[in-house]
Protein backbone atom coordinates (compact mmCIF):
# COMPACT_ATOMS: atom_id res chain seq x y z
CA UNK A 1 0.00 0.00 0.00
CA UNK A 2 2.46 2.79 0.72
CA UNK A 3 4.08 2.04 -2.21
CA UNK A 4 1.26 2.02 -4.18
CA UNK A 5 1.20 5.77 -3.01
CA UNK A 6 4.97 6.55 -3.55
CA UNK A 7 4.51 5.78 -7.49
CA UNK A 8 1.25 7.32 -7.39
CA UNK A 9 2.72 10.73 -6.24
CA UNK A 10 5.92 9.99 -8.53
CA UNK A 11 3.41 10.22 -11.35
CA UNK A 12 1.94 12.94 -10.40
CA UNK A 13 5.12 14.61 -9.69
CA UNK A 14 5.91 13.89 -13.40
CA UNK A 15 3.03 15.60 -15.30
CA UNK A 16 2.78 18.25 -12.32
CA UNK A 17 5.53 19.73 -13.27
CA UNK A 18 5.81 19.83 -16.99
CA UNK A 19 2.16 21.52 -16.67
CA UNK A 20 2.52 24.03 -14.52
CA UNK A 21 5.76 25.10 -16.63
CA UNK A 22 3.43 25.35 -19.82
CA UNK A 23 0.34 26.74 -18.54
CA UNK A 24 3.23 29.65 -17.14
CA UNK A 25 4.81 30.04 -20.34
CA UNK A 26 1.19 30.39 -22.21
CA UNK A 27 0.34 32.66 -19.33
CA UNK A 28 3.47 35.14 -19.49
CA UNK A 29 3.13 34.66 -23.61
CA UNK A 30 -0.69 35.93 -23.56
CA UNK A 31 0.12 38.88 -21.03
CA UNK A 32 3.19 40.01 -23.03
CA UNK A 33 1.66 39.63 -26.57
CA UNK A 34 0.64 43.26 -28.47
CA UNK A 35 -2.50 43.66 -28.01
CA UNK A 36 -4.83 43.99 -31.30
CA UNK A 37 -5.97 48.13 -31.83
CA UNK A 38 -8.72 48.89 -33.84
CA UNK A 39 -8.41 51.88 -36.11
CA UNK A 40 -10.64 54.31 -35.37
CA UNK A 41 -13.72 55.28 -37.81
CA UNK A 42 -11.34 58.53 -39.52
CA UNK A 43 -8.48 56.15 -39.80
CA UNK A 44 -10.47 53.79 -42.30
CA UNK A 45 -12.93 56.02 -43.69
CA UNK A 46 -9.90 57.99 -45.82
CA UNK A 47 -8.81 54.91 -47.06
CA UNK A 48 -12.08 53.44 -48.25
CA UNK A 49 -12.49 56.74 -50.09
CA UNK A 50 -9.47 56.24 -51.91
CA UNK A 51 -10.34 52.90 -53.09
CA UNK A 52 -13.30 54.17 -54.35
CA UNK A 53 -12.06 56.66 -56.02
CA UNK A 54 -9.33 54.68 -57.69
CA UNK A 55 -11.98 51.81 -58.48
CA UNK A 56 -14.25 54.96 -60.44
CA UNK A 57 -11.32 55.84 -62.09
CA UNK A 58 -10.35 52.61 -63.20
CA UNK A 59 -13.82 51.95 -64.36
CA UNK A 60 -14.06 55.18 -66.62
CA UNK A 61 -10.56 54.16 -68.39
CA UNK A 62 -11.33 50.54 -68.94
CA UNK A 63 -13.49 49.75 -72.34
CA UNK A 64 -15.92 47.27 -71.34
Amino acid sequence: MRNRRKKWLQDEKDTLIPSLIIVTVLCVASLTAPRFMPASQQEVEPDIRQMAEAGADWVQETDF
